[in-house]
């Protein structure tokens, strides 16, 4: 009997710049796979080196979804966040850690009307 198995991919997403007191989302996305699919998202505190693999890095308790929501405070300023995804059979994808910085976002871009005369 041959099985069939969808490998499974992820997509990350961007790092972010918000306010003291804001709230950061993050969403990893997947496809393939078998379901379920069981996430769990990852810190690495500021000022820490290495990627996703680093020692450093600590499982944030509850974080079991496609959605992370961090509160933005110094206590979170320059942490990275990233999600591990896993499937009914094994399969893995872990997403690239986006970076978290409290201050002040960059304004968008003005946008300018001229009237021709």
């Amino acid at each position: 009997e041959c099985q069939r198995r969808a490998a499974l991919h992820g997509r990350g997403y961007a790092s972010q710049t918000l306010p003291d007191g804001g709230e950061a989302v993050f969403t990893v996305v997947t496809s393939g796979g078998v379901a379920p699919l069981a996430y769990q998202w990852y810190v690495i505190p500021a000022g820490q080196a290495g990627g996703e693999q680093a020692p450093a890095a600590t499982a944030i308790p509850g974080a079991t979804s496609d959605t992370l929501r961090v509160t933005g405070g110094e206590a979170v300023n320059g942490n990275r966040y990233y999600c591990v995804v896993k499937d009914e059979i094994g399969q893995q994808v872990t997403s690239e850690a986006a970076l978290l910085t409290i201050g002040t976002p960059s304004p968008a871009p003005a946008l300018y009307a001229a009237r021709v005369l």
